[in-house]
């Protein structure tokens, strides 16, 4: 019974009163200690403050020793003006409880009526029993001790959690805040530039209009980093989304081969096509650099319930570190000036955002396999 409670407090109310029957005491009381004092953790009678020695206490948790005491207001050992004597106290016995590899506490028993009433048989049974408590009370207190921290890291991670969020928020507010200043005066500059080339043609205006875009489309990447599409999300079919994305074609010369099947998805429709050419526009740049054939293959699917996109090139593939490293924000193979290195990102951060679970299969110059299952309806 007692290796069955994980409480401490529970474990020592229950041996208190496992004592007082088995030795036939009137009242009982356990201290543990806490700080430099010893402190009442529960009683028999309870609710009740009946006078306890404080000396015997004292004695059996330093001395760490039983002690029994056949008619203790007798001892002339005792000071005539301590509790024994007061107290009228006749038949006591007093133990320490062990635990955590010391004695944390003591075991008070007594009787104010009989005398004699532990004798040398019920001192060796408190003894014994001891070395069972000290077995339920070490697993109670190591119980409590791991509820603790376990409470502490709850704590902790909670702390962690609203400071993450409110610093999300600061970082959304900072984005569309950055977004807005810097998207306004690029689409205006852009749209100047367009109209003096139209003025004045032979001039080299579309290095410069190229850059723009670019720059358009490194602070969108940036917003949907920052601060990805989520709340409005539908059923939708995947494949009709990818049927959509595609029917705008390559803007390379890759082959590319589609078998998609239904497949239906919950989330934002807008979000995963914006994935899926990220990730087929990366599957375009591999190719490039291939000495192999040409080729994209994309396909959907469902299976087990789940929607399933894979995407396949014939690329260049990746070493082991770029994979590892292939949806890290501002990560880039393609060098400086060429890619913002966001695109990988926001697609990796898009996929979690819907729960999808992702496999990238690459060697280098074996091509790229990546498959996208998503969570079932």
């Amino acid at each position: 019974m007692l290796n069955s409670t994980l409480s401490l407090d529970g474990v020592l109310a229950y041996l208190l009163r496992e004592a007082v029957k088995i030795v036939g005491a009137q009242n009982g009381v356990i201290l543990v200690k806490e700080g430099e004092e010893l402190k009442v953790k529960t009683a028999i009678p309870e609710n009740t403050e009946f006078p306890y020695s404080r000396t015997i206490v004292t004695q059996v948790f330093e001395e760490q020793e039983t002690l029994c005491m056949l008619d203790a207001s007798n001892e002339s050992s005792i000071d005539p003006l301590s509790s024994i004597k007061s107290g009228n106290l006749r038949s006591v016995i007093c133990a320490p409880l062990l635990w955590r590899g010391e004695v944390q506490g003591v075991i008070y028993l007594d009787h104010r009526v009989s005398e004699n009433l532990f004798q040398e048989e019920q001192k060796r049974l408190i003894e014994a029993l001891s070395q069972q408590w000290a077995v339920a009370l070490e697993n109670a207190a190591l119980h409590e001790e791991r509820e603790f921290l376990h409470e502490i890291a709850l704590q902790k991670a909670s702390d962690e959690l609203a400071e993450t969020q409110a610093q999300l928020f600061t970082a959304h507010e900072l984005t569309a805040v950055v977004t807005n200043s810097v998207r306004r005066p690029l689409n205006d500059l852009t749209e100047s530039l367009k109209t003096f080339k139209e003025q004045a043609p032979q001039l080299p205006f579309d290095p410069i209009l190229d850059s723009l875009a670019g720059l358009q489309r490194l602070v969108e990447l940036f917003r949907d980093f920052v601060q990805p599409d989520s709340d409005q999300w539908q059923v939708f079919s995947l494949d009709q989304i990818l049927g959509q994305a595609l029917a705008l074609g390559l803007t390379g010369d890759a082959e590319l081969v589609t078998d998609l099947q239904e497949a239906r998805v919950k989330g934002d429709s807008a979000s995963i096509g914006r994935v899926f050419l990220n990730l087929l526009n990366n599957s375009e740049d591999a190719v490039q650099h291939s000495s192999r054939a040409k080729k994209i293959s994309v396909k959907t699917y469902t299976e087990s319930g789940r929607a399933v996109l894979e995407i396949e090139d014939s690329g260049c593939g990746m070493s082991h570190d770029v994979k590892a490293r292939m949806f890290e924000p501002f990560f880039s193979t393609k060098g400086v000036g060429s890619r913002s290195g966001l695109g990988l990102a926001v697609a990796d951060q898009a996929l979690k955002m819907h729960g999808a679970d992702v496999t990238v299969e690459s060697e280098q110059g074996q091509g790229t396999k990546l498959t996208i299952v998503f969570p079932p309806l």
